[in-house]
């Protein structure tokens, strides 16, 4: 019997979750000021909903923090050149290490 030839492709895709945070909390932020420019005219419900947004405004800014550090390592880890184009490979491969 014949053997049949195979052949395995991959597909790698890399999300930076970074900048899903940062789009986050740009929204956030921005919503929060279209509540404040209401003034006085702002309801309780608008007021409540200002405090929500702004503190989800901070915690997706931390998130993107840490997000960012993280796939900063990682980059450096997984040899993404990308993140560290023109960068001494040796300082690269320092951060790479665990």
């Amino acid at each position: 019997m014949a053997e049949e030839a195979h052949e395995e492709v991959v597909f790698a895709t890399k999300t930076h979750l970074s900048i899903l945070y940062l789009e986050s909390a740009l929204v956030f932020a921005h919503e929060c000021r279209e509540i404040e420019d209401l003034g006085e005219a702002a309801s309780d419900a608008d007021q409540s909903r200002h405090r929500s947004l702004a503190l989800a405004t901070v915690i997706v800014s931390v998130g993107m923090l840490e997000s960012g550090i993280n796939e900063f390592f990682r980059d450096a880890l997984d040899g993404f050149s990308g993140t560290f184009a023109g960068h001494d490979p040796r300082v690269v491969a320092a951060l790479a290490e665990e």
